[in-house]
C-alpha cells in the first residue's frame, strides 16, 4: 500500500501530495537533502542532534545546521529543544528518497552508525547508573570519550526517553533490518 499515491487526485498529478514534497525537497542544499533521506531510515518517531550527526557521519554542529534547514523548509519540526521529528507522510517520502538515492551499503552504514551511537550512550548510562556491574568489553560501545551525561538523573532520563520510542532498539537492527515494505 503506497500511502503517498493513495493521496493523489485521479487525473491531476499536480494535486498529489508527493508533488508538494518534491518541490520542497528539490530546494534543499545537497547536504540537507542527504540528511532528510537518512532521516527516513530512523525507526523511532524523533531523534536528537547527536543521533542525526551519527546517522550522517558529520559533526553535531553541521547536523544542527542541516536540521535547522529542514525545519525551515517545513520538512521537520523541532518539537522539543534539540529533538526533531517529521510527519509520518514526510517520513515515508524521505524513506522512498533514501531507497531511490542512497546505495544499500550507505543506508546500512548509516543505521550501523546510529545504532552504535545509541549503544554507546546506553553503555555510558549503564556505567554511570551501575558502576559496580561486571561488563564484557564491547567495541560498539566505544567512542563516547567524555561522559555524555551530567549525572545519574540525566542518564536515567535519556534511557526513559529511548524506551518510550517504539522501534529505536526494537526488531530492526543493523544485522536484522525491518521487513520490506509491501
Amino acid at each position: 500500500y503506497d500511502r503517498l499515491a493513495a493521496l493523489a487526485v485521479d487525473g491531476d498529478r499536480q494535486a498529489a501530495v508527493g508533488v508538494a514534497f518534491d518541490a520542497s525537497y528539490r530546494r534543499l542544499a545537497p547536504p540537507a537533502a542527504r540528511m532528510f533521506r537518512l532521516l527516513g531510515l530512523v525507526p523511532g518517531p524523533d531523534l536528537a542532534v547527536a543521533a542525526a550527526a551519527a546517522l550522517a557521519a558529520i559533526p553535531p554542529s553541521r547536523a544542527r545546521l542541516q536540521l535547522t534547514e529542514l525545519a525551515g523548509a517545513h520538512l521537520l519540526d523541532e518539537h522539543r529543544p534539540g529533538r526533531y521529528a517529521c510527519h509520518d507522510l514526510l517520513r515515508v517520502y524521505a524513506r522512498d528518497r533514501a531507497d531511490a538515492d542512497e546505495p544499500a551499503a550507505g543506508r546500512r552504514a548509516a543505521l550501523d552508525r546510529l545504532y552504535g551511537h545509541y549503544h554507546g550512550l546506553a553503555d555510558a548510562a549503564d556505567r554511570l547508573l551501575y558502576p559496580q556491574a561486571l561488563r564484557v568489553p564491547s567495541p560498539a560501545a566505544q567512542g563516547h570519550g567524555e561522559a555524555p551525561f551530567a549525572g545519574p538523573a540525566e542518564a536515567l532520563g535519556w534511557l526513559d526517553a529511548q524506551c518510550a520510542q517504539p522501534g529505536t532498539a526494537g526488531p530492526a537492527t543493523p544485522r536484522h533490518p525491518p521487513h520490506p515494505r509491501r
